[in-house]
C-alpha cells in the first residue's frame, strides 16, 4: 500500500512540475558549455584552466555539482602552471558552487584560500570579490555582524579601484546584512545605490534582477507586502527562466508566501512547486525544504490531507525508481517462491517414488503407515498451495490497486489539464454563437485551446501537441504557459496583436526549451501545430494564421479554405517566419478551426475523413447557426469510423461572427 502511494505522489508531482514550468527545467547540457568543455579536453594548460574555470561559473546554477568537477579541474591546472589569477578564480568559483549545494564549511574553506592567494599576488578584483563572497556566504547562515565586517573589507578594494561591478556587490550585500538586523531604511539606501551603480554599467545591467529581488525582501520585512510583491512579480518576468535556477526559486517562493498569506492557497500552490522545481535543479537541500513547507501549508489550509500525506512522503526521498526497485524486488521474490515451491515438490515426489517402491514387499502395517504419512504429506502440499495461491491473490490485488492509483493521479492530470484551458462560458461570453468540441483519445490530451481578450482584440487559438495521452499532455502544457506569456507580453508592450508574430514567437520558445532538454543538443521532432484567429475591436476583421493546421470560413452557401504555413512549432527545415491574412468579416460569419485528428479520423477500410469531407459537412449545414452544426458533429464522426477506434486527439473550436 505504501509503494503504490509512492507513485501517485510522485506522478502529481510531474504533473506539476511541468505545468508551471513553464518553463522549465534545463539540466546540464548547455551548448556554450559543451563547446567549451570540447575545447578545454584538447587544449594546452595555458588556457584549459581558463576554460574550466569558465564552464564551471557557466554551469552553477544549473547544475553545481557538475560545475565543481570543471572548478577543481581548473584549480589543478593553475596549480601546476603557477596561473595565480586562475587559481584564485577556481577557488571562488568552487565555492560558490559549494554554497548552493548547502557545503558551507567546504564554501567558506575555498573562499578564505581564494582571499589568501588574491592578497598574496595582490589580484586587486579577485580581493573584493573574495570578501563578497564571504560575506554572502555569512548572510546565507543570518551571521550578519560578521558579514558586515568582512563586506567592510571590500568596500575600500571597490573605491580606490574606481571598480563598479565589486562596489556593486559589496553594497548589494550590505543592504541584504542590514535587512538581516532589520534596519529596513539603511537596507533600502545601499540596495537601490547597487541598483544605481548597475544600470548605469551596461556590463553589470542583466544583474538588476537580484538587486529588485532583494528590495523586494526589504519591503516585505518592512510590511509593505503588496509593493513587495509587485517587485518581485515584474523582477520574475525578466529572469533568464533557463539559466537563473536560484534567483528563479526566491522569487516564486516569495511570491508563493504572498499569495498564501492573502488565502490565494491555489496561486501559492503554483508558485511554491516551481520554486521546488528549480531548487531541485539547484540540489539545494535548504531551498527543497522551504518550498515543502509552503506547499504543506497549503494542502493544510485546505484540508487536504491526503496530498499533505504525499508531500511529506516526497521529503523522504520516495522516488519512482524506488518504487520500481521494490516491485521488481517482490515481483522476484514470488517467482523465487514459485520456483523454489516447483521444486520441492519435484524433489518430494521423488522421495515419495522411491521410499514406496522400497516398503512396497514389506508387512500391511508398513503399508498402512505410509499411506497415512502420504496423506499427511499431501494435506501439507495443499496447504502450501492454497498459502501461495493466497499470495498470488495478493499481489494480484496489490497491483490492482497500484493500477487504481495510476489511474486516479491521471484522471487528476486531467482536471489539472481542464482548468488551463478556457471555459466554454468565457467562450460564449466573447462570441455568442460559439461552441468547443474536445474529444481526447485518452484520459489526458495533446490538444489545447485558449480564447483571451487583449487590447480589445479577440484571440483564438487551437494546438495539436506530438503525441497524446501523459506526453502530449504535458507538451500542452509548455505550449499554455509559451502562449499566454507572449500575449501577455504583447499586450504589456502595447505592440499589435499579430498572429504570425505570436507563432514565430512560440517556435522559437518551444524549439529553445525542448532542445535544452534533449541531452544531447540534437533537435527533437516534439512539437505542435496550431491555428491562431485574432478579431479585431467591433468583429470588423480577422487576422489568420497557422502552423500545419487549416480553418474554414463558412460565409451563407459559401465555404471558404483557410490555409496557413506547412511547418510545425518546434524544429523544422523551413524556418521562415509564418504568413498572415487579413480577412475582412460580414455579420453571420462562422469560423470552424480543426485539428489534425479530425482531419486523419479514419473508416474501417482505412480512408481519412479529410478537409474535403468537412467543407461537405459544412455545406449541408448551411443555414444553420454554429450550435446547431456542431450538435451533429458526433453523428457525423461516428458514422464515418462505425466500429474503429479513435486514433487521435480531436478538437473542433467553431464561433459565429454577430
Amino acid at each position: 500500500m505504501q509503494n503504490s502511494r509512492y507513485i501517485t505522489a510522485l506522478f502529481s508531482a510531474v504533473i506539476i512540475f511541468f505545468m508551471t514550468a513553464g518553463t522549465v527545467y534545463a539540466q546540464f547540457h548547455d551548448a556554450k558549455a559543451d563547446s567549451l568543455a570540447a575545447l578545454a579536453a584538447n587544449a594546452p594548460d595555458s588556457v584549459a584552466d581558463g576554460l574550466n574555470n569558465d564552464i564551471c561559473w557557466r554551469l552553477r546554477n544549473k547544475n553545481p555539482e557538475i560545475a565543481v568537477r570543471f572548478g577543481l579541474k581548473a584549480i589543478e591546472i593553475a596549480k601546476r602552471i603557477g596561473d595565480h589569477v586562475q587559481l584564485v578564480k577556481g577557488y571562488s568559483f568552487v565555492g560558490v558552487c559549494q554554497k548552493k549545494l548547502d557545503n558551507y564549511d567546504d564554501a567558506r574553506e575555498y573562499y578564505q584560500l581564494g582571499i589568501d592567494h588574491a592578497i598574496e599576488y595582490n589580484i586587486r578584483d579577485q580581493i573584493g570579490y573574495g570578501y563578497v563572497n564571504l560575506g554572502n556566504l555569512l548572510i546565507h547562515q543570518n551571521k550578519f555582524a560578521e558579514a558586515e565586517l568582512e563586506l567592510q573589507k571590500a568596500l575600500p578594494v571597490a573605491r580606490a579601484d574606481n571598480d563598479s561591478a565589486v562596489l556593486g556587490y559589496v553594497l548589494l550585500n550590505l543592504g541584504r546584512a542590514r535587512l538581516g538586523v532589520k534596519d529596513f531604511d539603511k537596507a533600502e539606501e545601499y540596495l537601490l545605490k547597487s541598483l544605481d551603480i548597475r544600470t548605469k554599467c551596461k556590463k553589470l545591467n542583466p544583474q538588476c534582477n537580484v538587486v529588485r529581488k532583494n528590495l523586494g525582501d526589504c519591503y516585505a520585512e518592512a510590511g509593505l507586502k503588496k509593493l513587495a510583491y509587485n517587485v518581485y512579480l515584474s523582477t520574475l518576468k525578466n529572469v533568464d527562466a533557463l539559466n537563473d535556477y536560484d534567483l528563479l526559486e526566491e522569487l516564486t517562493i516569495n511570491i508563493a508566501r504572498y499569495h498564501f498569506d492573502g488565502g490565494r492557497y491555489d496561486s501559492a500552490l503554483y508558485y511554491a512547486s516551481q520554486s521546488l522545481g528549480y531548487a531541485k535543479h539547484l540540489g539545494s537541500k535548504g531551498a527543497m525544504m522551504t518550498a515543502y513547507g509552503v506547499i504543506e501549508d497549503v494542502y493544510r489550509a485546505k484540508n487536504n490531507y491526503k496530498r499533505l500525506a504525499e508531500c511529506y512522503r516526497e521529503q523522504v526521498g520516495c522516488n519512482d525508481s524506488i518504487f520500481k526497485g521494490r516491485v521488481k524486488m517482490k515481483t522476484d521474490n514470488f517467482r523465487y517462491g514459485v520456483d523454489a515451491y516447483k521444486k520441492e515438490s519435484e524433489m518430494l515426489q521423488l522421495s515419495e517414488r522411491k521410499a514406496f517402491s522400497k516398503r512396497i514387499s514389506t508387512a500391511a502395517v508398513i503399508i498402512l503407515v505410509l499411506t497415512v504419512a502420504a496423506l499427511v504429506h499431501i494435506t501439507y502440499k495443499n496447504r502450501k498451495v492454497k498459502r501461495l495461491n493466497s499470495e498470488l491473490a495478493s499481489q494480484k490485488n496489490a497491483l490492482a490497486k497500484i493500477n487504481t492509483e495510476i489511474t486516479s493521479s491521471i484522471h487528476y492530470a486531467r482536471r489539472i489539464q481542464k482548468a488551463a484551458l478556457s471555459t466554454d462560458e468565457y467562450f460564449t461570453k466573447l462570441f455568442a454563437d460559439s461552441i468547443i468540441y474536445y474529444r481526447p483519445k485518452e484520459i489526458i490530451s495533446g490538444d489545447w485551446y485558449r480564447i483571451e481578450e487583449r487590447l480589445g482584440c479577440k484571440i483564438v487559438i487551437e494546438a495539436d501537441c506530438t503525441g497524446h495521452g501523459v506526453p502530449g499532455s504535458l507538451l500542452s502544457m509548455m505550449g499554455i504557459s509559451v502562449f499566454k506569456d507572449i500575449i501577455g507580453a504583447m499586450a504589456v508592450s502595447g505592440e499589435r496583436i499579430s498572429p504570425s508574430q505570436i507563432l514565430d514567437r512560440m517556435r522559437e520558445k518551444v524549439k529553445a526549451m525542448i532542445a535544452e532538454n534533449t541531452g544531447d543538443g540534437a533537435l527533437s521532432v516534439d512539437g505542435m501545430d496550431a491555428s491562431i484567429a485574432v478579431i479585431s475591436p467591433g468583429n470588423k476583421t480577422m487576422s489568420f494564421a497557422s502552423a500545419n493546421q487549416q480553418a474554414f470560413l463558412k460565409r451563407g452557401n459559401e465555404i471558404i479554405l483557410l490555409e496557413g504555413d506547412d511547418m510545425p512549432i518546434g524544429a523544422s527545415e523551413n524556418g521562415k517566419p509564418f504568413s498572415e491574412k487579413e480577412i475582412p468579416l460580414q455579420k453571420g460569419d462562422a469560423v470552424f478551426m480543426i485539428n489534425g485528428g479530425v482531419n486523419n479520423l479514419q473508416n474501417p477500410e482505412g480512408k481519412t475523413f479529410g478537409l474535403h469531407r468537412f467543407a461537405e459537412f459544412l455545406t449541408e449545414s448551411a443555414g444553420e447557426s454554429v450550435r446547431e452544426t456542431a450538435e451533429k458533429f458526433d453523428g457525423e464522426f461516428s458514422s464515418w469510423t462505425g466500429k474503429a477506434e479513435q486514433s487521435d486527439d480531436m478538437t473542433v473550436i467553431a464561433f459565429g461572427i454577430d
